[in-house]
């Protein structure tokens, strides 16, 4: 801008004025592109403007600087003053795109939808492929209340480009707003049904199922769109819940989630299903069926100490105590500071008659977190079971005022301990 500033100064011309203007005012659209402060990109914008009117005032014309004119304007607030040049441009240019283009962005940026339909409209029918024109007018209708229109300018750009996920987000939008989802279905799956029709219709198709309720639809739409396209672990975790939540197909779930897992371990959302199918399978005594969930969850972290530490507990419920110990052993080798893992293995430890090293698993638990209770109470009970009473009381009262310490209601504790110093005879 500096260099044609000059070379104007030396040899007036209205291109050279021209040219410092257009320089300016792309500086202005970096500068708010790139995030500059308020002040910096007010600034820029209004160099520019000014420019432009020199530029003007040396006899400068076309639409180039009308349009750039508008676009300071707005930028400074006086979104009016710009929406009129640009009506004024356009009245003049009737055959000229540019100027319609420009004022139905500007009535856009204004926040003015329902007068930018018009307008839109025109172009984007003239130029259906253009992308910005029917993804616009999409978002101008659905804020008009025009779901119809919203629908088909979304529909134009997925013709024009089937893989552009914005023009099925488009189509999404058109009917989600309202929950009008049995309508938004039906259009999706005319989409979705066609021949050579691709994953991001049946992903967007069985989504819009699941919400009205078509769970077989939606089940054949989703297992489609991960059979075109297996990265898309959405639709297929989309699909495992549905299995899970309505059709209470636990095993169809979890096959789904750990064939996941063992594909891309890093899915946090297989893994959170999976969690969850393992919990229900435990609550409900299939620990057969939960230790092998968390095989696969332990498989897919394998530096995860909880990991390994849930699949110890499945198994040893499952009565599985050899692979029971060696997760542990690879959960306290992951994390040897862990108190609870450490009171879980001594609990495994016990199920197997192996006292002395459960009293062991123990001792380390309450050395790495003396607050810990579980371990210090299985110490105490131990000893109590042994008729130890005075090694017992001790253990009890350090649990109880640990309790307390941590504001736990220490009732139970202080029962333990009283037991513990004022032993009753067993009941025949």
């Amino acid at each position: 801008a500096a260099e044609w500033r000059a070379a104007h100064a030396a040899a007036p011309s209205p291109a050279r004025a021209a040219s410092e203007a257009r320089c300016l005012l792309a500086f202005a659209e970096q500068a708010l592109s790139d995030g500059e402060p308020g002040s910096a990109i007010r600034g820029a914008f209004e160099d520019a403007r000014r420019a432009i009117g020199r530029a003007q005032a040396a006899g400068a014309s076309g639409i180039e600087l009308e349009i750039g004119l508008a676009r300071c304007l707005a930028a400074e607030g006086r979104d009016s003053e710009g929406i009129r040049i640009l009506e004024q441009a356009m009245a003049a240019r009737p055959d000229d795109p540019a100027p319609r283009r420009a004022l139905a962005f500007a009535l856009w940026n204004a926040q003015r939808p329902a007068d930018a339909i018009p307008h839109f409209r025109a172009l984007s029918d003239a130029a259906p492929a253009d992308d910005r024109l029917a993804l616009t007018l999409s978002e101008c209708a659905r804020l008009t209340g025009d779901v119809e229109l919203a629908a088909a300018a979304a529909e134009r750009r997925i013709a024009a480009d089937a893989a552009d996920r914005r023009g099925w987000q488009a189509l999404w939008s058109a009917y989600s707003r309202e929950k009008r989802w049995k309508e938004l279905s039906v259009r999706l799956s005319a989409h979705a049904t066609k021949s050579g029709a691709g994953a991001l219709a049946a992903h967007y198709a069985g989504f819009a199922a699941a919400a009205a309720g078509e769970t077989d639809a939606a089940l054949a739409h989703l297992a489609r769109a991960a059979e075109l396209d297996p990265a898309n672990e959405v639709a297929r975790v989309e699909r495992a819940r549905l299995l899970l939540q309505v059709r209470r197909d636990r095993d169809g779930a979890s096959e789904i989630l750990r064939t996941l897992l063992a594909e891309r371990p890093a899915s946090k959302a297989a893994a959170e299903l999976l969690s969850f199918v393992a919990m229900r399978r435990s609550e409900d005594g299939d620990h057969a069926g939960a230790a092998r969930e968390a095989a696969a969850l332990a498989a897919a972290r394998p530096d995860d100490p909880v990991g390994h530490a849930n699949l110890g507990l499945e198994l040893r419920w499952a009565g599985k105590y050899a692979e029971s110990e060696a997760a542990y052993r690879r959960a306290l080798e992951l994390n040897p500071g862990d108190p609870v893992i450490w009171n879980d293995y001594g609990l495994m430890l016990l199920a197997v008659r192996r006292r002395a090293e459960a009293i062991a698993a123990f001792e380390k638990g309450r050395a790495a977190d003396p607050a810990w209770n579980d371990n210090i109470e299985n110490l105490a009970w131990w000893a109590r079971s042994e008729g130890r009473y005075a090694d017992a009381l001790p253990l009890f009262r350090e649990a109880y005022l640990s309790a307390l310490r941590k504001g736990i209601d220490g009732s139970r504790h202080r029962r333990n301990m009283d037991d513990a110093r004022f032993p009753l005879p067993s009941v025949r």
